[in-house]
């Protein structure tokens, strides 16, 4: 996989033999932090002409409704616009931090999006599935 972006606090993984880009949320971040890789994320979509998100969630907390709003009105848009399509979500274990997430994924519900337990999931789903479906192995 190719490194496109690695900070302390996120990676942003590309993988040319699926096509998939790959974010690996690493630790809690700061607003400021999240919203300027989530615009990273936007910029390695139009790169790489790629559609297809797996998001590591495993390591982050609840995000602020601050932010949980900017996702859905300002980055999704654009994500719609850079042809995403398809986001397989590693889910936290934190149920606080999952709950979040799924709302957010709730309001995005004109993606394909899938919760999973493992990488190795996430990816097989990712690259064979087109069924919209919210399931956690």
């Amino acid at each position: 996989m190719e490194v496109y972006f690695d900070k302390d606090f996120k990676s942003i993984l590309y993988d040319k033999s699926h096509h998939i880009l790959v974010g690996i949320w690493k630790t809690p971040v700061l607003s400021n932090e999240y919203r300027d890789s989530m615009k990273v994320m936007l910029q390695a979509m139009q790169q790489f002409g790629c559609g297809s998100l797996i998001y590591d969630t495993t390591h982050t907390t609840v995000l602020p409704e601050e932010d949980i709003a900017w996702t859905t009105e300002h980055w999704k848009p654009r994500a719609l616009e850079a042809g995403m399509k398809k986001m397989a979500i590693l889910a936290p274990e934190d149920v606080f931090t999952h709950m979040a997430i799924d709302e957010m994924m709730q309001r995005s519900a004109d993606v394909n999006s899938a919760y999973f337990s493992s990488m190795a999931a996430a990816r097989e789903w990712i690259t064979r599935n087109s069924i919209p479906v919210y399931i956690i192995e």
